[in-house]
Parts: structure tokens; C-alpha cells; sequence
């Protein structure tokens, strides 16, 4: 699961865990609404603030699985972020400078597509020219950095 699509279900799971707490606490404790979202944000988030109310045994099994769960999704959630964020970060630096280098040469051949065919096309273009492949597949794009082409990941038949 790739970072964006781990992060939106991070955060479906801690609205669902919220939820719950929410439910929980408001229903079966007998608190307020406000007071079961509240009771349920610091139970989850471990901030420490203590009970709206004193807490009977029933409260205190339930606070534990809360906690637990409540920890696990929002790590869960925040290792998507942070992964999104540095792979992100990482794509865009390595677009930026390809684009650049892209930028300064003239005189290339724009190769749409580097599967089985435009492979051979490619692989069978004189060294002076500059090859830079454009595909759709960024596994081919990588393959095609790989044997020593310039690459930009996107749909040929779009002018950008």
C-alpha cells in the first residue's frame, strides 16, 4: 500500500476509532456528546488531561482498548503521511532535474512509449542523438534511466 492511499485509510480508521469512542462513552457511559468527544480525543491522543468523569471498570476496559487501538491507527496513519511526504519529495526532486536537463539539450529524438518496441527504437538510435522517452508507466520510465535515457513519466498524447 503506497503512502497516499495508507494515509486516507489512516484516517478513515481514526474517525472510525472516534467514532466509536464517541459512541461508546455517550451511550453505554452515559455522557454528553460533547463530553464523550472529548473524553475520547484524550483518551486517544494520550494527552494525559484525565477523566471528565471517574471512570468505573467498565470505563477503564474500554479506555485501554482505546488507547491501543486509538495509538495504532494514529501511527498507522502518520507513517503514511510521512511516507507520502518523503517519496513525494523525492519523485519531484528527481522529475525537477531530469526536466532540467531535458530543458538544455536540442537536436533529441521524444520517444512516446518504451515498451517491447520503443525499447528496440530506442537501444537502436545513433549516439548522437539524445533519446528522451515518455511513458505513462513509471517502472518503464526508471527502466529507461537505467540504460542511460532521459525519461519524463506522462500520456504521450497530452500536449504537457
Amino acid at each position: 500500500m503506497d503512502g497516499r492511499r495508507r494515509f486516507r485509510a489512516g484516517l478513515i480508521l481514526l474517525g472510525a476509532v472516534g467514532l466509536i469512542g464517541t459512541l461508546w462513552f455517550w451511550l453505554v457511559e452515559g455522557y454528553g456528546v460533547v463530553e464523550a468527544a472529548y473524553q475520547t480525543t484524550t483518551t486517544i491522543t494520550t494527552v494525559g488531561f484525565g477523566e471528565v468523569r471517574p471512570f468505573d471498570t467498565s470505563a477503564q476496559v474500554f479506555a485501554i482498548a482505546l488507547m491501543i487501538v486509538g495509538v495504532a491507527v494514529a501511527l498507522f496513519t502518520f507513517g503514511g503521511a510521512l511516507e507520502e511526504l518523503v517519496e513525494g519529495s523525492v519523485h519531484r526532486f528527481g522529475r525537477r532535474r531530469m526536466e532540467r536537463r531535458i530543458e538544455s539539450i536540442s537536436q533529441h529524438l521524444v520517444l512516446c512509449g518504451y515498451g517491447r518496441v520503443g525499447e528496440s527504437i530506442a537501444q537502436s538510435v545513433d549516439a548522437d542523438h539524445t533519446v528522451v522517452v515518455v511513458d505513462a508507466d513509471e517502472a518503464r520510465c526508471r527502466n529507461a534511466v537505467d540504460r542511460g535515457f532521459l525519461a519524463v513519466p506522462g500520456d504521450a498524447t497530452e500536449d504537457d
